[in-house]
């Protein structure tokens, strides 16, 4: 796309302050663009800019017009592409934002912000090899990008992978020591993992207090609290999830702040659980076969009645007669 004159002085005034510092405001941008487009519809630049600064105002249907229109008049711009399948993303329609994501990276292969996003938008999907490949791709091209570290560990974690994932994560903080999300990641895998080789409340401790000097969070402090209970700092881990408690209303909180008050580890309230979910399912299970067995006594009986197993796993059914 060759950007007009006047539009890279708005646009560049824009991106720097984005509105918000300069003056100069969106409407007035709007304006200037709109006029822009009136003097030369065809100017696939000025549609791009405009719909950019829509983006930015999170109007995203006006968005998506003029970067549609941007892409008919110019059909190679990947920046269109990229902005209208962030869109997407947004709006929860994976699928056209992969689509969008894939057309960008025809135009420029190696756009590590659309390999990211794509990658993303491909695990909502369950597509989670296709998202693997697009974050090591991104790797390729820019190996110190800590965020991309990151969310490599968060997939590995998410398939299984945790010796990955902490690997993973371990970079990400390397590569910025300040990157509390990882950091609250890490730690969370060493005080939750029933590997003894990665199990480490101790490591997590310190990588949490580092996260909570750079942000205070209400899941922070929840990370805390369960490290607390694991070295047996049961004070310490009740007032973590105080703390938690005053800053997000989640009952979680609370639970795991009177389980702490009874002494009680993190890692015993999630073999509780386990077990709880374990007796769930059987009860499940043993429900669903003396539904099935009476229903094929029902059945045995009275011949001109059929039924389905709509869904099998519920254990639901649907009687009906024969016509």
């Amino acid at each position: 796309m060759k950007f007009t004159f006047l539009n890279m002085i708005i646009v560049t005034f824009f991106l720097f302050v984005n509105g918000s510092l300069f003056p100069y405001s969106h409407a007035a941008l709007i304006d200037d663009l709109s006029y822009a487009i009136q003097i030369d519809p065809r100017d696939a630049d000025s549609y791009f800019s405009r719909g950019y600064i829509y983006f930015v105002k999170e109007d995203f249907d006006k968005a998506i017009d003029d970067f549609s229109q941007a892409i008919r008049l110019e059909p190679t711009d990947d920046l269109s592409y990229y902005f209208r399948g962030k869109i997407m993303s947004r709006k929860g329609d994976m699928r056209r934002a992969i689509e969008d994501f894939t057309k960008a990276l025809i135009y420029k292969p190696n756009h590590v912000a659309v390999l990211f996003y794509r990658s993303q938008a491909y695990r909502k999907v369950g597509e989670k090899s296709n998202a693997m490949k697009d974050l090591n791709q991104a790797l390729k091209i820019s190996p110190n990008q800590p965020k991309l570290w990151a969310w490599r560990g968060y997939m590995k974690k998410d398939t299984g992978d945790i010796g990955g994932a902490v690997s993973d994560y371990r970079k990400a903080v390397e590569l910025d020591p300040g990157y509390a999300w990882a950091m609250n990641q890490l730690a969370c895998i060493l005080v939750s993992s029933r590997d003894p080789e990665i199990y480490n409340p101790e490591y997590a401790l310190s990588y949490i207090e580092r996260a909570l000097v750079q942000e205070k969070s209400a899941a922070y402090y929840d990370t805390l609290g369960c490290i607390c209970s694991e070295l047996k700092q049961w004070k310490k881990a009740v007032e973590a999830e105080e703390q938690a408690m005053a800053l997000d209303e989640n009952v979680m909180f609370e639970e795991r702040r009177n389980a702490f008050l009874k002494e009680k580890s993190y890692t015993q309230l999630i073999e509780e659980k386990r077990k709880i979910e374990e007796e769930k399912q059987f009860l499940k299970t043993h429900e669903r076969r003396k539904k099935e067995k009476l229903w094929d006594e029902i059945v045995k009986r009275n011949k001109n009645i059929t039924y389905r197993r709509i869904y099998p796993i519920s254990g639901n059914t649907k009687l009906s007669r024969k016509t």
